[in-house]
């Protein structure tokens, strides 16, 4: 019994020792889930969507981009279209 004991408190000193480690190392800093709430188009109901700070980053800039695309091709509707080389429309 009484190695048991010893044996449960070694194991739990040493979890209270890596915390600290865990909490220093940086690639785990940014492991954190930030959550959002987004409303869908035709719906009333929001959804959540749960990502890391730099998937929100890549996810904002993409959404950025695509809006700017969006606005460009509503002012020049030709901007999107290939380019053709020939001399004659199609």
């Amino acid at each position: 019994m009484h190695s048991i004991c010893v044996r449960s408190l070694g194991v739990v000193a040493s979890m209270f020792l890596a915390v600290p480690a865990l909490a220093a190392d940086p690639a785990r800093a940014d492991a954190r889930q930030v959550c959002r709430s987004e409303k869908n188009t035709g719906t009333r109901i929001a959804t959540s969507e749960c990502h890391t700070p730099a998937e929100w980053a890549e996810i904002d800039a993409a959404r950025a981009l695509q809006a700017q695309r969006f606005q460009r091709s509503m002012n020049n509707p030709a901007a999107d279209r290939p380019v053709s080389n020939s001399p004659f429309p199609r």
